[in-house]
């Protein structure tokens, strides 16, 4: 049975910040400064910032258990759900990425 990434958008995102839900959020070749207003904003600020390439690498490194929770973005959504989709692979068990990345965030505050 294989395990699928999960795609989240801005209001699932929120509603993990407002919760207080523990994850870690990596930000993928994401040089942007457009601001997004409001607590995902803030959590943008604290995400590790990685290249494509460093990827995999930073998140083994990591030494987290394979079922700590990570969101990634990236700009248009689909890089980070190729690396989600890597990590899910080497045994990640909770991998989100956003629908439509960081221009969805930025864009309307990511109505959906």
């Amino acid at each position: 049975m294989s395990q699928l990434v999960g795609e989240i958008g801005y209001f699932q995102l929120n509603n993990l910040i407002q919760n207080k839900v523990p994850f870690s959020l990596l930000l993928i070749d994401i040089n942007s400064t457009e601001k997004i207003e409001g607590s995902i904003e803030v959590v943008l600020r604290l995400g590790v910032h990685l290249t494509a390439q460093n990827f995999l690498g930073h998140v083994e490194q990591l030494k987290v258990s394979l079922e700590h929770p990570f969101v990634l973005v990236c700009i248009d959504g689909t890089t980070s759900f190729s690396l989600a989709s890597k990590m899910v692979e080497k045994g990640y068990k909770n991998v989100y990425c956003i629908k439509g990345g960081w221009k969805s965030l930025n864009s309307n505050q990511g109505v959906e």
